[in-house]
């Protein structure tokens, strides 16, 4: 997950630090600018989406109450996973464009994004939150099992979730309101 976390924090750091460091610029050469800013799932964030199924999907097939408690997992977190690759993470595809200066392909379409994740946001935190009580409940069935594998999957999507709340999120939500600002 670590690769993942540098990679937003830079691309938020990018960001913020674009406007001044553009200001710099000698007035005689602009600042070189990619053409467009896409839309469009980063593809590290895609694949730890991926992974995170694919070891649930496997810790589900096993069975036994650990299975169970993972089906029911899976029950809560695919919906939730649905909502944020419809709304947050396509605005982090934003970032490296605009920190190269790069102006959205859609900017009408990014920005309508950014408001309907500012008003799903309150929604998809209590979504964590269910799917934190039911992460509870699938480590506790797999410490009963003796299921190392699944207490360590429990911890790693509790890790994502954290990392979700704490920099994907807001890394989205500030490309809405960088946006907004160059309106």
């Amino acid at each position: 997950m670590l690769p993942i976390r540098l990679a937003a924090v830079s691309a938020v750091a990018a960001l913020l630090l674009w406007p001044s460091a553009h200001a710099q610029a000698p007035a005689t050469q602009p600042a070189p600018r990619a053409a467009t800013a896409t839309l469009s799932i980063p593809g590290p964030v895609q694949a730890a989406h991926r992974q995170l199924h694919v070891r649930l999907a496997a810790i589900a097939n096993a069975g036994g109450r650990t299975g169970a408690a993972a089906v029911e997992l899976d029950r809560i977190l695919q919906p939730h996973f649905r909502k944020e690759e419809q709304l947050a993470l396509p605005l982090l595809g934003l970032l490296p464009g605009l920190a190269q200066g790069a102006a959205p392909a859609d900017p009408a379409g990014a920005l309508a994004l950014a408001d309907k994740l500012t008003a799903q946001m309150p929604e998809m935190l209590r979504e964590h939150q269910g799917i934190a009580a039911a992460l509870g409940t699938l480590r506790k069935a797999a410490l009963q099992d003796g299921n190392a594998d699944a207490v360590a999957f429990a911890d790693q999507l509790a890790a994502h979730a954290a990392e979700e709340e704490q920099i994907l999120y807001p890394a989205a939500q500030l490309v809405g309101a960088y946006l907004r600002t160059r309106r």
